[in-house]
């Protein structure tokens, strides 16, 4: 299985996340609202929710990247 992370599928992140589940690849990624994260899903892409302060951010993101590439 090919699996790939994008940190905000944001302007750029969302299509390329959608370009690369059409290529074969499970995408996990972040953004910023849960509607957001919910239609990310119902579109194939696996979406977290990340509502951050600055000082947690890099825990989080190594967390995410953790369960990105163990699960």
């Amino acid at each position: 299985m090919k699996k790939i992370g994008i940190i905000g599928f944001g302007w750029l992140g969302e299509p390329l996340g959608h370009h690369l589940k059409e290529a074969g690849y499970t995408v996990v990624g972040s953004c910023t609202s849960e509607q957001k994260k919910e239609r990310l899903w119902a579109d194939g892409l696996h979406a977290v929710y990340f509502k951050l302060s600055l000082i947690r951010r890099a825990w989080r993101i190594r967390h995410f990247f953790r369960w990105m590439c163990w699960s």
